[in-house]
């Protein structure tokens, strides 16, 4: 991805990336996910690992990055939504480890007030048409805990500064349940020593298009699977993402079991 691309794609991609968190918590980033519609269900894609952590804690913070400046954040009681879970530990690799987590009508109206969610139906049905461009790029964003700021502590309430981070790189292996991210090795000095917190956040396919005076431009992004293990010993480092059709199959799950 040329790297005056970058901001452009995570001005786009951030919009629908939300971080799970504990502010002043060890660590504070527990995981990521993206927020998506299917029909008239609203939920968070993420993984299925991070699911059952986030289920030992019971509420937890939801940190949103769709509006630069602003404070989005909003708490979520994860016994109050239905989860759709794939997998189960010990979780591998190759093992289906993605989840769904329904959100109740008032936990969706309460998010969609503050965040803004991808349509699923639409983002798949991009992938039956022909590709709009040739030049195409791929990243995944999400948290990364070592990137977290300092905790501050102000009377009862206690704040830790998170960050969506945008990974560029490119998709080396993929089939139907796993797509193999690796990183730009020009961008090693720079990448984190653990994607601990990026769980959950989104691998996307960009296309690009230069414009008349040769700048990079985004003709479309469409998500096409979740971060959910890395590959540290892999120099450049790796990160294994659950992929298209994992997502087609908990898309198309939750459209049946709706109606």
């Amino acid at each position: 991805m040329p790297e005056d691309a970058s901001p452009l794609v995570l001005e786009r991609v951030r919009h629908y990336t939300i971080g799970f968190a504990k502010p002043g918590g060890e660590p504070a980033a527990l995981g990521s996910g993206v927020l998506v519609r299917i029909g008239n269900v609203r939920g968070i894609l993420t993984c299925a690992h991070v699911e059952a952590h986030l289920q030992k804690l019971g509420a937890v913070g939801v940190v949103g990055f769709s509006r630069p400046n602003a404070f989005q954040a909003a708490t979520l009681d994860i016994g109050d939504a239905h989860t759709l879970v794939f997998g189960k530990p010990p979780w591998t690799k190759s093992d289906p480890d993605i989840c769904f987590i329904i959100l109740s009508p008032d936990q969706g109206a309460a998010l969609e007030s503050r965040f803004i969610f991808l349509d699923g139906d639409l983002n798949l049905t991009k992938y039956h048409q022909p590709s709009p461009s040739d030049i195409i790029a791929h990243a995944v964003c999400g948290l990364v805990e070592e990137f977290s700021g300092p905790t501050v502590r102000e009377a009862a309430l206690v704040g830790t500064g998170l960050k969506a981070v945008l990974t560029p790189g490119r998709v080396i292996e993929a089939n139907g349940h796993i797509s193999l991210f690796e990183c730009l090795e020009s961008n090693i000095p720079d990448l984190p020593t653990s994607f601990g917190g990026t769980s959950g956040g989104g691998l996307w396919l960009v296309h690009l298009r230069a414009d008349a005076d040769g700048n990079p431009e985004i003709v479309d992004i469409r998500l096409r699977g979740i971060a959910s293990w890395e590959d540290l010993e892999s120099a450049p480092p790796r990160i294994i993402c659950q992929g298209l059709g994992r997502v087609a199959l908990v898309i198309g799950t939750v459209r049946e079991r709706e109606g």
